[in-house]
């Protein structure tokens, strides 16, 4: 069963916006971008973006942009950027919205908005519902966004593909590469949201977003679900990705209660080259994810 995404919290937080962050391999700078997809990520202030070669199986480059709202900036920031204005195969672009559902396609019917609203509040005047099939689960991710930054988004590609969030990071999990690691909890927090995804017996069991404000916000909810869903803190996978790093204090929390902690990877085929700078790899790795959604 897939719960509707809940808000918590005192909602206590402030926003603020990094600077630009580039890295990108000079060895394969040349190459064109017809060769390559891009894989971008709307979260908040920020947009990310990783650029993959298609027959290197390489990350070309990773990039962290801040962006002040959506529907003024966006096309004003990839103008900006030349690594990113170019002529890509392929742009995939994963949007984080908190009002989403899953539903399994034997009740999806032609009626999404009917369905959308059993379970999510829906704003017909300023939000638009979309709707993406999962592959590799027999349902379909409806998810609304508001209307303004869907229009933002069109108009700034020519060949785009638009992903929930959460898609590729199912899709990882239940690909058949990571069947391997058994029963697991897979977190990702923007600093202000934390997605929880579980897993058991090779099937998704639940999917939700929690507000949170302070890493202990994180540890409780991730107990919580584990508690609920009786997984073994002390035997199961944790994979954690976003603003939680590795030995930071959240990290350190969790490792009080969770004894098998480790950041998402890249995609399974994919490599970094030796020319590569050093990055936030669990800021960034699973941006590489979205090429299980590519069309």
């Amino acid at each position: 069963m897939t719960l509707k995404p809940t808000v918590t919290g005192n909602k206590l937080s402030a926003q603020t916006l990094d600077s630009t962050q580039h890295y990108y391999d000079t060895s394969l700078a040349i190459e064109p971008a017809s060769l390559q997809y891009l894989l971008l990520e709307l979260d908040q202030n920020k947009l990310k973006s990783c650029a993959y070669h298609l027959t290197k199986n390489k990350v070309v480059g990773f990039s962290i942009l801040p962006l002040v709202g959506i529907e003024n900036n966006l096309s004003k920031t990839l103008k900006s950027e030349s690594k990113l204005n170019q002529d890509f195969e392929q742009t995939i672009l994963s949007i984080r919205t908190n009002n989403y559902t899953l539903v399994p396609r034997t009740y999806l019917g032609n009626d999404f908005e009917t369905v959308f609203k059993l379970t999510n509040s829906f704003d017909t005047e300023h939000e638009v519902l979309l709707n993406h099939p999962m592959v590799n689960l027999r349902a379909n991710v409806l998810y609304a966004i508001p209307k303004k930054e869907h229009e933002a988004i069109k108009s700034s590609f020519s060949r785009l593909a638009l992903i929930p969030h959460i898609a590729p990071r199912i899709e990882h999990q239940l690909n058949h590469n990571s069947r391997s690691k058994g029963d697991r909890m897979v977190i990702h927090s923007n600093g202000d949201w934390l997605d929880i995804l579980v897993f058991k017996d090779h099937e998704l069991i639940l999917s939700n977003c929690f507000y949170i404000a302070s890493k202990e916000d994180v540890a409780y909810y991730t107990l919580f679900c584990a508690e609920a869903l009786q997984l073994d803190t002390e035997a199961h996978l944790m994979i954690i990705s976003g603003a939680i790093k590795a030995k930071d204090e959240t990290h350190d929390l969790l490792s009080k209660y969770w004894q098998n902690i480790e950041p998402a990877s890249l995609l399974h085929n994919a490599t970094v080259s030796d020319h590569f700078p050093s990055y936030p790899t669990t800021e960034l790795d699973y941006l590489t994810q979205s090429l299980l959604c590519a069309l």
